[in-house]
């Protein structure tokens, strides 16, 4: 929504004509379209107006708040070019899924190791395998029996098979004897890449951290090591 208020902002100010929406309705259609090759539905429907219909009466909303700012702007405020309108929405909307993402109540797990939602994950590294793997740890849904024992009606322990203590990620990564040789060899190799051996969670797993990359690439080794995720 902030996006669509910075585009009318835009379009308000800038006085463009309407023949030069056409490229910015392409470029609309070019996204629906890869979004729809990639699994996501988006349908596009008219909504009559003033009908009490919440997503077009905000929608309504935000465009009136767009005119009347683009009144009230100074000078130096005005965004000059499309290539402006663009960053200033794109900065909005990460302004704004910020705020969100640090008032959810939900996905605190992840958000301790994903606290920005301007940082990126290569979604592909080490591989998608271990990708997966790896973000699974940091939400807390992974194949380990704590969590399994919640939602998999099969699994009738949230306990160690090996050690009988609370299978979790904190166990799995630091204190289950069976994986003892494996995480020595993670902990000393990243010794040698950092100067600092792992204490905890943060120090494995969070997304921006120096040398996250060979962290996460170790982190790989490990896991496929200990064969805790395999099948």
């Amino acid at each position: 929504m902030d996006e669509l208020r910075q585009t009318a902002l835009g379009i308000l100010t800038l006085n463009w004509k309407s023949d030069s929406y056409h490229q910015t309705i392409n470029e609309i259609k070019g996204k629906i379209k890869n979004l729809n090759e990639h699994g996501f539905l988006i349908n596009l429907n008219w909504t009559p107006g003033h009908a009490n219909i919440k997503g077009n009466d905000e929608a309504d909303s935000l465009a009136k708040e767009a005119a009347k700012e683009a009144e009230t702007l100074a000078v130096d405020d005005i965004v000059f070019t499309k290539q402006d309108v663009k960053k200033a929405a794109r900065n909005s909307v990460t302004k704004k899924w910020q705020r969100r993402w640090e008032n959810s109540d939900t996905g605190r797990h992840y958000f301790r190791f994903h606290p920005e939602v301007k940082d990126k994950v290569k979604k592909d590294f080490p591989s998608k395998k271990m990708y997966n793997i790896i973000n699974s740890l940091r939400t807390g849904y992974s194949k380990l029996n704590a969590y399994q024992f919640i939602i998999n009606q099969h699994i009738d322990t949230e306990t160690c098979h090996h050690c009988k203590q609370k299978e979790n990620v904190q166990h799995y990564l630091f204190e289950c004897d069976l994986y003892s040789d494996a995480r020595d060899k993670l902990f000393h190799q990243i010794y040698f890449i950092t100067g600092q051996i792992p204490t905890d969670l943060d120090n494995l797993l969070t997304i921006n951290l120096p040398n996250a990359e060979n962290i996460n690439q170790l982190l790989a080794e490990y896991i496929e090591e200990t064969n805790r995720f395999s099948g």
